[in-house]
Parts: structure tokens; C-alpha cells; sequence
């Protein structure tokens, strides 16, 4: 998923390079708790804009597993997180790397994550954090 049409349009021509388009599909979307349109912030000074956004039970749900979950939502973690209870909750997500914005996201994070049975780890993988 990624709501930004620009950014959605360089990722699949990266994932076209590197041959992966015939199992990996971008989604024009946001990841969120519920089905809404929502202001995506804007990045390197740009104007932000409008995206669809939908829970990712909804569009994972119907998989057996999920290899990996990766999220960079900046600061939208609680969104993404609590719109994937259900494919949590039944561990069927294998890996969850998930950029995190602030402390307090964090915090967040590593209730949802531990509570579902997922350890968190920081960036180098040294230190667990749940």
C-alpha cells in the first residue's frame, strides 16, 4: 500500500526492475482501522493530499499467511495497527517491521504487537523491546 499516487507509480516501476511484479501488487491506499479518505501529510515540502484508506484485515484477510507486514505510516501506526486486529490476533502475520514516529507510538506499538504474542526488537535487532 501506498497512498501517494507518485509514490505508488516509482515503487511499482522499482518492483518491475527487479522482476517481483507477478507476486507483489501496490495498492493506491492508506492503511487505516477504517474504510475513509484521509489527508496523507505531504513529504519533503510537498502538498499533502487525499487517499483512499482501508483496514488491512479487509484487504488481507481472505491470505492464510502474510510473509511480511511493513509499515511506514509516520506517526499512523495506531491506525494501521488496529485495522489488522483480526490477522494479528490469529498470528497470521509472520513478520511485522514497522517504522515508528515517535515514543509514544512506540509505547503503542509494543503493547499491540506484544499483547498479539509478537516481540519487538530496535533497528539493529540487538535489543528486545517486548
Amino acid at each position: 500500500l501506498e497512498p501517494r499516487e507518485a509514490a505508488a507509480t516509482s515503487l511499482y516501476r522499482k518492483i518491475v526492475a527487479t522482476g517481483a511484479e507477478t507476486w507483489v501488487e501496490v495498492l493506491v491506499l492508506a492503511a487505516s482501522d477504517s474504510g475513509a479518505r484521509v489527508r496523507v501529510p505531504g513529504v519533503n515540502g510537498t502538498q499533502g493530499e487525499e487517499a483512499d484508506a482501508e483496514p488491512l484485515d479487509g484487504l488481507l484477510g481472505h491470505l492464510p499467511v502474510v510473509d511480511v507486514l511493513m509499515l511506514t505510516t509516520g506517526g499512523y501506526e495506531h491506525f494501521a495497527l488496529r485495522g489488522a486486529a483480526r490477522i494479528l490476533q490469529a498470528g497470521r502475520v509472520r513478520l511485522v517491521v514497522a517504522e515508528v514516529a515517535s515514543k509514544r507510538s512506540l509505547q503503542w506499538v509494543a503493547n499491540t504487537l506484544g499483547m498479539n504474542h509478537y516481540w519487538l526488537f530496535d533497528q539493529e535487532g540487538a535489543n528486545q523491546l517486548s
